[in-house]
């Protein structure tokens, strides 16, 4: 199941996804549920936090890039 995009990262994530679909046939169906919600919910949470972030530091690279700049460059 190897994409043909990408650094290949997705066939990464597929592939524990899958793992995740045979165990939600069996009695540890409740605990995959868990597992897939808290993967998500940290997912959401870091691009809530990356969308937040982003205007900051963008502003700053703009107002301060010459401070950015190695000293001994």
């Amino acid at each position: 199941m190897c994409s043909t995009l990408g650094d290949g990262m997705q066939d990464k994530t597929t592939r524990s996804l899958l793992f995740g679909d045979l165990l939600a046939c069996t009695p540890l169906a409740e605990n995959v549920r868990r597992w897939r919600s808290a993967r998500v919910s940290d997912s959401v949470m870091d691009e809530i936090l990356r969308e937040k972030l982003r205007p900051m530091f963008e502003t700053m690279v703009n107002q301060h890039a010459d401070l950015l700049k190695p000293a001994w460059a």
